[in-house]
């Protein structure tokens, strides 16, 4: 039976001499195409979703798995960018409208990096901080997970020259100290604070430099007080020998008043040269009015001061004028030193 051109029959089997089956194709499916197909414009329609890969593919299908909208879509797959042809790729947005946003999640909407178009900084947004790694090795922290507002330097930070500015004052040990506090606070000075206070004349003291050196007794004029801050620790008496003690064993003192009030934080003591009557139970009294004292120094019972040169470190923070060892028990009979020294802070 004769077909159309859409595979309906006929009453007749052929029309002239032409194989109808050669010039239509069937809508049953029985015969198939042998050549293009020109549409004309048309549509084919009520198309089924495809299984092989020549199968056509409808609308739903594509849209669903091959295309991406221009209007806003949701991807399903990793997006890459080729880089072939060697030429510059560019992701983002470059035609802003002022005072409206460009962002881009970071796996959740409070995790982002986002830019209102104004003088506004880019921001980056997170929940638990940022890391900069370089080599798969931490820089970096902005932020950390129970501390959002620190931040965490893992490597050297050079500075090329620039400074760091506005910094409070230190408060702990190894926390960075401004040029304030360093400027405030006192250094230790290295050298003796008293100097030479002798002349040529074992019987004369040189208290130009304002200093004062006293004694509750001394020897003679050939161990005077004076001799034990000479800045020497020769053995002997005269202006290069030792002050000793008019036989006191107890409770005798050397003074040494300053010119000015001092904040101490050394004294250097040394006995007398022969090692013998040797100061053992003494303190270190300081004072602004040469009355009441107050005890910089209490060592242990006994601390013996013999003939090698002792460092006593001292914990005070106040100034004073007068400076005291004050001894309460020496082995017999004329017990002395051979040299004392004061170190100060820079105050």
């Amino acid at each position: 039976m004769p077909v159309d051109k859409f595979g309906r029959r006929d009453d007749k089997q052929t029309r002239g001499s032409v194989n109808l089956n050669d010039t239509f194709l069937r809508r049953d499916g029985t015969n198939t195409v042998i050549g293009t197909i020109n549409m004309t414009g048309n549509n084919l329609t009520n198309l089924s979703s495809p299984e092989n890969d020549h199968d056509a593919a409808n609308k739903v299908y594509v849209d669903e798995n091959l295309g991406i909208s221009k209007t806003g879509d949701v991807m399903i797959g990793d997006l890459i960018l080729s880089a072939e042809g060697n030429n510059d790729r560019v992701l983002g947005c470059t035609n802003l409208d002022l005072e409206r946003s460009f962002t881009i999640p970071l796996g959740t909407r409070t995790n982002r990096l986002y830019f209102v178009f104004r003088r506004n900084p880019v921001v980056m947004d997170t929940d638990f901080g940022f890391m900069v790694k370089a080599r798969n090795e931490i820089v970096c922290r902005l932020g950390t997970t129970y501390n959002p507002s620190e931040i965490v330097i893992y490597k050297n930070v050079r500075m090329n020259l620039n400074r760091i500015t506005n910094l409070p004052e230190p408060s702990l040990a190894h926390e960075v100290a401004n040029k304030l506090y360093v400027d405030r606070t006192p250094r230790k000075i290295l050298q003796g604070y008293i100097p030479s206070l002798m002349t040529k004349s074992v019987a004369i003291s040189n208290d130009k430099f304002g200093f004062l050196v006293t004694a509750s007794s001394y020897l003679s004029n050939h161990y005077r007080p004076e001799n034990a801050v000479n800045g020497l620790f020769s053995s002997g008496s005269g202006s290069r020998g030792e002050w000793a003690t008019n036989g006191e064993t107890r409770n005798f003192w050397l003074q040494v008043k300053c010119p000015d009030p001092v904040r101490l934080w050394k004294i250097t003591l040394r006995g007398r040269d022969t090692n013998t009557q040797r100061i053992y139970r003494w303190q270190l009294e300081a004072s602004n009015d040469g009355e009441r004292f107050t005890i910089l120094l209490n060592p242990p019972n006994p601390t013996y001061i013999a003939n090698e040169v002792l460092d006593f470190p001292i914990e005070n923070p106040n100034r004073f004028i007068y400076f005291r060892l004050y001894c309460i028990e020496a082995e017999p009979t004329n017990p002395g030193l051979s040299y004392m020294q004061l170190y100060v802070y820079s105050e």
